[in-house]
């Protein structure tokens, strides 16, 4: 499984993943998860991952360092349960676009 099906699994069942409905809370899941892929050695396609940070950076007109999670609580007044929503939403975006640029 790779990790776009690992964040489509997550943000289906957020609660169940990550024991509240959080996307700070997602984001230390999926960086863990990044972790022991790298820590074990095995291929890992991060691309989809790291192209969603740039995306989201550019969907908002941000410059600034500041990840994707830190940019979807920010758009979302600082509710950890209306900025997982607002995730869920951008990462379907996200990859509806990819999919219309692969095929």
């Amino acid at each position: 499984m790779d990790i776009t099906e690992i964040i489509d699994k997550v943000l289906e069942r957020p609660e169940m993943y990550l024991g509240a409905k959080s996307v700070s809370r997602l984001k230390a899941f999926i960086d863990g998860y990044r972790i022991a892929i790298e820590s074990s050695k095995q291929p890992m396609n991060q691309e989809s991952y790291f192209g969603f940070f740039d995306w989201v950076s550019r969907e908002y007109k941000i410059e600034t360092s500041h990840s994707w999670d830190n940019i979807a609580l920010f758009m979302s007044g600082g509710d950890e349960h209306a900025a997982l929503d607002l995730t869920r939403e951008l990462w379907k975006r996200y990859k509806d676009k990819i999919n219309q640029i692969n095929n």
